[in-house]
């Protein structure tokens, strides 16, 4: 979904139709949408981590329940490579 429709939706007061929608925070393409190259999530654990975490699961009720995001992300948009978490202290992680 494009950015101005989501704004617009936003706008309206509608934003739980956005609900399920996949966003990642940074998608690299070949110069086209459809050819995603890359996908990029930033996670901040609460905690100092010391050894990379799991991709987190959709909670009960989510459209995705019980899925991994990295997985939905994967599945859904197609990416060349593997989707990737960058997480302070341990850089970029599968």
């Amino acid at each position: 979904m494009r950015e101005e429709a989501v704004r617009a939706l936003l706008k309206q007061g509608r934003g739980s139709e956005l609900k399920g929608t996949l966003v990642p925070d940074v998608v690299i393409h070949a110069g086209l949408e459809t050819q995603i190259l890359a996908i990029y999530d930033f996670k901040f654990p609460c905690v100092t981590p010391t050894r990379p975490s799991a991709w987190p699961r959709y909670p009960q009720g989510h459209p995705h329940a019980g899925q991994q995001q990295d997985a939905m992300y994967q599945r859904a948009l197609k990416p060349k490579q593997a989707p990737l978490q960058i997480t302070p202290r341990l850089g970029t992680l599968p």
